[in-house]
Parts: structure tokens; C-alpha cells; sequence
């Protein structure tokens, strides 16, 4: 759930990055992708601050509102859910045994 929420604000946030160097507004820029999660998570204070940092980073901020979101205090917390992640997805059977992975 954690990663779900991370990987589609990751997603929306890269989207709309080269948007947030022009002049828009809060309300444009929800116009244009009135479907993304982030408008739901973060108030217009917020936006406007996104817009005016040139040095926002999406992958940072979207592991900023994960971990807002969850009440998480650590990063560790989304990393060891990575690991968990990966050691399922090695663990996982192979369909075809016989092709190398």
C-alpha cells in the first residue's frame, strides 16, 4: 500500500515538474491532471511551495508525503518495504524451471 501510494505520487510529481517552472497557478495546474492523487494529499500552500523551490526533487517529496501520509517517521520504514518486495518477487516460483533466471 505504502509503495503503491509512493510509486503513483512519484509518477504524478515527475509529470508535473516541468509544468511547475512556468507560470501557473495552483488551480491550472489541477486542471490539467484533474485525475492525480497528489491534489488530494496536499493543500494549495504546498503547491505554491513546490513551485517556487528550485530544487524539489519528486522521488524526495513523494517519500516526504508517504511517509506524512502513514504517520511514518523513517525513512528505513519504505526501504525495508523495497526489500521485502524484492525478496518475494526472488523468492517467487518461475513459471518455466528449466530457463535460467
Amino acid at each position: 500500500m505504502r509503495l503503491e501510494l509512493y510509486n503513483g505520487l512519484l509518477q504524478e510529481l515527475a509529470t508535473i515538474k516541468p509544468e511547475l517552472s512556468s507560470s501557473c497557478t495552483p488551480a491550472s495546474l489541477k486542471q490539467r491532471h484533474p485525475g492525480f492523487e497528489i491534489w488530494k494529499l496536499l493543500e494549495d500552500t504546498e503547491i505554491l511551495e513546490l513551485m517556487n523551490d528550485a530544487r524539489f526533487r519528486p522521488k524526495a517529496y513523494a517519500e516526504h508525503i508517504v511517509l506524512r501520509r502513514f504517520g511514518l517517521t523513517s525513512r528505513q520504514t519504505l526501504k525495508k518495504d523495497r526489500a521485502k518486495v524484492r525478496k518475494a518477487a526472488a523468492s517467487a516460483v518461475h513459471p518455466y524451471p528449466s530457463v535460467p533466471r
